[in-house]
């Protein structure tokens, strides 16, 4: 289908295929269409600019006898919010002229402000903090841990808190009571302790193997500052260059059965006191001095 038409940019006639066609090429089309662009950019700097004509200036608010809710706003630098509250409570007389419009008097606000109550805010108290109370700042300088490790053992032992001002303090009984029992269950049996640096020297291991040994091997260990030591007889064992009969063992099944305790609750008591324990193929083995410590009637733990 041929159409004669009349191009809209140039106003030449020429034959479009299509009723919609408005353009005899595409270069009227881009010519007309950076036009239209042009236009709107030109229109919307014009309403920019009648928008910021319409925001009266400070200097200009103040001159006025009668002032709308937005120049009020200006004049006191608070929010449209702020100032219908204060109309609404009865603070600040109204004119309502029509129901879109309201004017205040510039007067009425000076009036407002001078029946204003003048207080005296006092600073806040500091409140003391309880003594039984730990901040995490004072954790760290106590027992010398890190910032990580503090976190593991609040959040893993559920230490009670309280929060003042915005930070958050540990309950000190809680706290002490962790530490006191880590020492006790520190193995007062072992003497001799060694570093993962000092295994991997005396071993000719890596600091991976070394780590995969204590781990496997569930060997004892303990926390001095910022180092971790573990227990050299055990790292001994572990390597096959020490004797495992100098000590006896319990099996899971024979610590249940004699001190008349479920698995979970076992295994519960080994983490809570940190007992040494040793992995045979699939079977974990407990030591019985340690173990009858635990459940020795002198233990106050």
């Amino acid at each position: 289908m041929e159409i004669r038409k009349f191009c809209l940019w140039c106003n030449k006639e020429f034959t479009a295929q299509r009723t919609t066609t408005k353009y005899c090429s595409h270069r009227c089309n881009n010519q007309a269409y950076k036009d239209q662009k042009r236009k709107e950019k030109i229109e919307n700097k014009k309403n920019k600019s009648l928008i910021y004509q319409r925001i009266p200036s400070y200097n200009e608010i103040c001159s006025k006898d009668f002032l709308r809710v937005n120049e009020v706003g200006i004049y006191l630098g608070l929010s449209r919010q702020t100032i219908y509250k204060l109309i609404h409570s009865g603070q600040l007389p109204v004119s309502k002229i029509s129901s879109r419009i309201m004017l205040v008097k510039r007067a009425d606000i000076d009036e407002m402000m001078e029946k204003a109550m003048v207080r005296n805010i006092p600073p806040e108290k500091v409140k003391q903090l309880p003594p039984e109370y730990y901040s995490i700042s004072e954790i760290k300088e106590t027992f010398n841990v890190k910032d990580s490790w503090v976190y593991k053992i609040i959040r893993e032992n559920n230490i009670p808190k309280i929060v003042k001002n915005g930070r958050s303090y540990y309950n000190k009984l809680h706290i002490d009571k962790f530490f006191k029992r880590k020492e006790d269950a520190s193995h007062k049996e072992i003497n001799d302790w060694i570093s993962i640096s000092e295994i991997c020297t005396e071993f000719s291991i890596t600091t991976s193997a070394a780590y995969t040994l204590v781990s496997r091997h569930q060997v004892p260990k303990k926390k001095e500052g910022l180092s971790v030591l573990y227990s050299k007889k055990h790292v001994l064992t572990a390597r096959g260059l020490s004797e495992q009969s100098f000590q006896e063992y319990y099996t899971v099944q024979e610590a249940m059965q004699k001190f008349n305790i479920s698995q979970d609750g076992l295994y519960s008591l080994i983490k809570r006191n940190n007992l040494a324990k040793i992995k045979e193929g699939k079977y974990i083995k407990i030591p019985k001095d340690e173990l009858d410590r635990v459940f020795s009637p002198t233990n106050t733990d």
